[in-house]
């Protein structure tokens, strides 16, 4: 059922939120769980056939939203700035877990490593391993799935 060799270089919180959303839980994700954030962009059709691109911080203790802003072009300054206004003085998060996106690019990575904040970035086409931030985006009234072939 799972890998029997895990190699992330997160040291397996990845692999343990996994775990947990199964069922099994972690000591050490329970330990830490307050002290984690995820980030992801979505995007949103517009009426005049623009793309909106919908940037999400959700805690995972809770699993509420904490923040969210919206852009037409998004850039890492700007996902750096949402960052910053997420998470005013000293009530950063120990933890962020986020994709390998280019968007968070030197500007992003050097803001959020200047607050503290270890990013954790999950394996390459892998959402599973971001699965509650994923789930919020997957439930957004916006997002229609694509048809499945012969089910047109």
């Amino acid at each position: 059922m799972f890998p029997r060799k895990v190699n992330f270089d997160t040291k397996n919180f990845l692999f343990d939120f996994h775990l947990c959303s199964l069922g099994c839980p972690s000591p050490k994700l329970r330990n830490h769980v307050g002290q984690l954030v995820c980030i992801d962009f979505f995007t949103v059709p517009t009426i005049q056939v623009r793309v909106l691109y919908v940037f999400v911080i959700l805690a995972h203790d809770r699993r509420r939203v904490l923040h969210f802003n919206v852009t037409e072009h998004p850039t890492a300054v700007w996902a750096a700035q949402q960052i910053v206004e997420a998470f005013p003085d000293d009530r950063a998060p120990r933890y962020l877990v986020r994709d390998r996106d280019g968007i968070y690019g030197h500007d992003f990575t050097a803001k959020v490593e200047g607050r503290g904040i270890e990013q954790v970035r999950i394996a390459t086409r892998s959402p599973w391993q971001n699965v509650y931030v994923e789930r919020v985006i997957g439930q957004h009234p916006a997002r229609v799935p694509e048809p499945r072939p012969g089910h047109e």
